[in-house]
């Protein structure tokens, strides 16, 4: 009896390693690109709570025409990721909204005095701080919008 195998059975080996080496390769690319959008997923997940926390603070703010102390911290609270999650342009319209917010919370008792010597000031100041906090409707959506857009429409087969 001869030890050679037939020659079918020598082509089928000598092709199975390529074979498994591709399988392997394919698997791994289809791994990375799950591992891929996860993280974009992640990432859109912490982007929008932090966005509805925000929205939700201005949002109280406009309802109420003013800022408390309470409403401040809870901007601050929800805009404490936003450096890490977002660029320059969303930290600096989160800033300016930051400061308007300090002085309306600030000055409620003051804008509210009749008897205070400055309270027409004190009134036109307010309407532009409460303007620069509820012009976030405005605002943020297109400039937030380059970060919550979700690039991939559907998964390839």
């Amino acid at each position: 009896m001869s030890n050679e195998l037939p020659l079918w059975i020598s082509i089928l080996q000598a092709l199975s390693v390529p074979v498994i080496a591709a399988l392997a390769a394919i698997i791994g690319f289809r791994q990375w690109r799950t591992a891929h959008q996860k993280l974009g997923v992640d990432l859109f997940e912490k982007r929008w709570e932090t966005y509805v926390g925000i929205r939700k603070v201005i949002s109280k703010v406009a309802r109420h025409g003013t800022a408390t102390d309470e409403d401040f911290w809870d901007y601050v609270r929800a805009t404490d990721r936003a450096d890490f999650l977002f660029g320059d342009d969303v930290t600096a319209l989160l800033k300016e909204i930051n400061d308007s917010m300090a002085w309306l919370s600030s000055f409620r008792e003051s804008v509210a005095d009749i008897t205070h010597p400055d309270r027409e000031e004190l009134i036109k100041a307010k309407y532009k701080h409460f303007g620069i906090v509820t012009d976030f409707y405005k605002r943020a959506p297109s400039i937030f919008a380059q970060y919550m857009r979700m690039d991939e429409k559907l998964p390839r087969p």
